[in-house]
């Protein structure tokens, strides 16, 4: 609990933020396949802790899907399509964007969107599906595409930004191999739209696994916040601490 002091510290943090002179700069909004395509050489650079987060759930759920025909949906650059594939599994990789499909480490690759995947229906043991859905306007033909090229009591595993972090600002940014930075849009939809569309889809809810950021994550997360006020370092590490940061749903087909 904090004391006076502490109290009236925080107080005088908080004015120097409000009173600081505004400074901009522009971060320009791509679409899904510039943006990625820009970022496809700098994406699995390390100490993003999105990724880092996201991983280790998504992979042990993964790990449990029976031997089989695997589809990595919005793979990137396949670093789930790989960890399928070290595990025997027979993995179809579809991406949008050429430039992260040439870096996917995995056979078979192709070209795809996820409104309306090029696979034949009910092809699929299981799938998963990375950090994509929060790109799409609208989840439910997304959803029924991914529902679709899954067999009956197949699995899906899905994650996506937390609806609790994109309205708090975070968003899909990058910086490329020219040094220019850039963004592409995170909706925001709540788990409710989730649910109704895995309804509509026949997709059945196993779990709902909901990661949270950790104080050391807001060096990263925060740096033009640090950058300008050092001072703040640890008022920012407690305001992040237990964020929602992603959700990952394990889901079946039913």
């Amino acid at each position: 609990m904090m004391g006076d002091p502490e109290i009236a510290q925080r107080v005088d943090d908080l004015r120097a933020l409000v009173e600081a002179p505004l400074e901009s700069f522009e971060v320009p909004e791509r679409d899904v396949l510039a943006g990625y395509a820009a970022w496809a050489e700098t994406y699995d650079r390390p100490g993003n802790p999105v990724i880092q987060i996201e991983q280790l759930v998504v992979q042990e759920l993964l790990a449990g899907i029976p031997k089989g025909r695997v589809l990595d949906a919005a793979c990137g650059t396949g670093r789930h399509a790989a960890y399928l594939a070290s595990l025997g599994h027979q993995v179809v990789a579809v991406d949008t964007t050429f430039e992260m499909l040439r870096r996917v480490p995995v056979a078979p690759v192709c070209r795809g969107d996820l409104q309306a995947l090029p696979l034949a229906s009910q092809s699929f043991g299981g799938a998963v599906c990375s950090l994509a859905l929060t790109h799409c306007p609208d989840l439910g033909p997304p959803v029924a595409e991914l529902a679709r090229v899954l067999r009956p009591g197949g699995t899906l595993v899905l994650s996506d930004i937390h609806p609790c972090a994109v309205l708090l600002g975070t968003q899909a940014f990058y910086r490329g191999a020219d040094g220019n930075p850039g963004f592409v849009r995170n909706y925001m939809h709540p788990a409710g739209a989730y649910l109704l569309a895995f309804q509509k889809a026949g997709l059945e809810v196993c779990e709902l696994i909901e990661p949270t950021f950790r104080p050391e994550h807001a060096l990263f997360l925060l740096t033009g916040v640090f950058r300008r006020f050092p001072h703040l370092k640890g008022p920012m590490e407690s305001a992040i601490d237990g964020v929602p940061a992603i959700a990952i749903w394990h889901l079946r087909r039913a």
